[in-house]
């Protein structure tokens, strides 16, 4: 039997520590070999960093997507196809859900099951959990929460966890918020573009997408006679009040709860 383990740096078998790769004693993929014996070949295709759709611009050559057509095609037949990818989807600027990262798995298998001249069994290996720990010194800096800044207090300073403060203002404009989430924000603003005939190329650029039709198809919301709620009067007063000394400042407060069934 031919087992394939396609994966990132788990299955590369990269230690921690940055000091290289696990030997073939420690490796699971060749323990597992040994496990199995000579009757089965188990193949190691680990690459460090590697995602499931997301272009890593920093690395080269790191989509699942891209790499697993022609690394089926390289070991074919394969009897058994062993999946382990989803933790660097989870770094911080690819700014992915875990339905988001689901998707873009479903989207590697697919086009696995299409490369290959016989039907192979399947099995995927969740993620690590990541938890504790992230952010801390030590861990990869990827990984770490408090990059990519998007939301800041009066006086400049960065909000470091802004899913927080999200929460407490759905909260106050009498919104559900164990209905929406931080990440939502970003499927509302593509549908947003979208329907504001923002060219769809454009619209995947900015949010770091790898394609435009996984933009269109995975965070546009596609629902008929969609109201736009016009904001630019809140906007402008907003915008005045900013201008006008700090002493003399007042922030007005809206309540948009009427909104909540325009929220994707």
């Amino acid at each position: 039997m031919n087992i394939l383990c396609f994966g990132d740096s788990n299955t590369y078998g990269y230690k921690p520590d940055g000091t290289g790769r696990f030997d073939t004693d420690t490796r699971w993929t060749c323990l597992l070999q040994k496990k199995l014996g000579a009757d089965d070949r188990v193949i190691e295709e680990g690459l460090c960093g590697k995602t499931t759709v997301f272009q890593d611009d920093l690395r080269e050559g790191r989509r699942g997507l891209d790499l697993i057509g022609v690394t089926l095609e390289m070991h074919n037949p394969i009897d058994l196809l062993i999946v382990m990818l989803g933790i660097n989807d989870c770094k911080t600027r690819y700014n992915a859900s875990a339905g988001t990262i689901a998707k873009g798995l479903a989207q590697v298998i697919q086009k696995a099951r299409k490369n290959v001249s016989q039907p192979f069994d399947l099995l995927v290996i969740s993620p690590i959990h990541l938890g504790e720990g992230v952010g801390d010194p030590g861990f990869d800096p990827e990984f770490d929460e408090n990059l990519d800044f998007v939301l800041f207090r009066d006086h400049g300073k960065a909000i470091a966890r802004p899913y927080y403060y999200f929460k407490k203002l759905m909260k106050k404009c009498n919104i559900d918020c164990t209905k929406h989430v931080w990440h939502d924000l970003r499927h509302t603003y593509a549908t947003l573009l979208d329907q504001n005939n923002m060219n769809m190329k454009v619209v995947s650029e900015i949010l770091g997408h790898y394609s435009e039709e996984f933009t269109n198809e995975v965070y546009v919301i596609h629902k008929p006679e969609v109201i736009i709620y016009d904001t630019s009067e809140v906007m402008n007063s907003f915008i005045e009040s900013l201008k006008l000394d700090s002493t003399e400042r007042t922030i007005p407060v809206y309540d948009i709860s009427f909104i909540q069934e325009y929220l994707f």
